[in-house]
């Protein structure tokens, strides 16, 4: 992976992967300086996760790679614009190029293989907010909330906190089938209403 450098984050210790915008894709639209391209969660089952978010976020995979002699793989996962031409065969170096030239933020699932033969229910990663675990949550703007609440939980997806719960109102909290928190926020809704 001579594509990609790592730098440590020291108060954390997370790494910050440093890719380098694609030289024959059309620019960004945000140039000479750092552009949020994605954010890694590591998954049990690349397969369930891919799913999950395909059919209740609407996500589609742009750009995959698989590394078997490192025991990994990842999946780019976007919601893109309606017209947003993707690559049709996210294993190319077409969808490569792609995801290092997108303005939009990616999801990154990274699999390591061998992980979905682990027990049912057994948790592989920590999804966060658990112990001394700094991760906390990815993050989505709805339209509806209470809506898109009902329609994920009329799906099977499991909640940690509904709109109506808790001391934040107007915000809830999916879990994905790792257990990550997916914040759900109303698209449009302002600070003081949280």
């Amino acid at each position: 992976m001579n594509t990609v450098a790592f730098v440590l984050e020291p108060s954390t210790g997370y790494w910050i992967a440093l890719l380098e915008r694609s030289k024959t894709a059309p620019p960004t639209a945000v140039t000479g300086k750092p552009t949020l391209q994605q954010a890694m969660v590591r998954v049990k089952d690349a397969k369930a996760s891919i799913k999950f978010y395909q059919d209740h976020f609407g996500m589609s995979v742009v750009w995959a790679k698989h590394q078997p002699e490192m025991g990994f793989s990842i999946y780019n996962m976007g919601v893109f614009p309606e017209g947003t031409v993707l690559p049709s065969d996210p294993e190319s170096e077409e969808a490569h190029a792609f995801v290092t030239s997108t303005s939009h933020t990616l999801l990154n699932l990274c699999h390591n293989h061998g992980t979905e033969d682990k027990p049912a229910g057994e948790k592989v990663y920590c999804p966060g907010n658990c112990g001394k675990c700094g991760y906390g949550h990815i993050g989505y703007l709805v339209d509806g909330l209470e809506a898109t609440c009902e329609a994920l939980e009329a799906k099977g997806v499991a909640f940690r906190k509904r709109p109506h719960e808790g001391f934040m109102r107007g915000i809830a909290f999916a879990l994905d089938p790792d257990g990550y928190s997916i914040e759900l926020i109303e698209r449009g809704l302002g600070a003081s209403k949280v």
